[in-house]
């Protein structure tokens, strides 16, 4: 028998997924709903992101437009609980 791998407790995450916000202290279910988060904010805002680093428990990425003044990283991580992620700046 296969069984989901979902965690006991899943996080109440309520956001705007046409247009997810991209804060400090943000909260998201999981690795993949961060991911497409940030995916959908990059298209809606239109900019482009570059990944610095990328495992099962951080994902940071920065401005791929650096070179033309605009300065900005983004680093989200795993909580204790081993699911939700949460921006941390």
């Amino acid at each position: 028998m296969v069984k989901d791998r979902e965690p006991e407790h899943m996080p109440d995450v309520d956001y705007d997924k046409k247009d997810p916000p991209m804060s400090v202290e943000i909260v998201y279910s999981d690795m993949d709903a961060f991911k497409i988060a940030l995916a959908t904010h990059a298209v809606k805002h239109e900019f482009n992101y570059d990944i610095e680093k990328s495992d099962t428990r951080r994902y940071r990425v920065n401005c791929s437009q650096q070179s033309e003044g605009y300065r900005w990283r983004l680093h989200a991580s795993t909580l204790r609980d081993g699911h939700t992620i949460k921006v941390m700046c």
